[in-house]
């Protein structure tokens, strides 16, 4: 992970399946370096809750995010206003929170699984 700093004009980042836990959020903190990023897909990792709010501190400079893929990353509804935050910072045209506690869909509207 050490090698993501350097990709400053990444503009697509798919780290699906790579073990990132909660223990993560120094790592997902340093996505702030990657000042390019559309695309980012962190599916299949157990992030859970926690690791979501070093992500968000990772992304809240990312103003050209268009795609973020959280699916199956044991979030729950504690995640809710971290997301909220999310989409009301970046303009996020798709928030893919599929396989996660089932309420979030509700409590994030219908867009957070769908493109605007």
């Amino acid at each position: 992970m050490e090698a993501l700093k350097s990709q400053t004009k990444l503009r697509n980042l798919w780290l699906m399946r790579c073990d990132l836990s909660t223990k993560s959020g120094p790592i997902l903190r340093d996505l702030k370096n990657i000042n390019n990023l559309e695309d980012l897909d962190f599916s299949w990792n157990p992030i859970g809750d926690e690791g979501l709010e070093g992500l968000m501190e990772g992304l809240k400079s990312q103003t050209k995010l268009r795609t973020l893929r959280l699916s199956f990353c044991n979030l729950s509804t504690k995640s809710v206003p971290v997301l909220r935050d999310l989409k009301n910072i970046i303009n996020l045209e798709v928030l893919d929170v599929g396989g996660n506690d089932r309420r979030l869909h509700r409590y994030l509207g219908d867009s957070s699984n769908n493109p605007k």
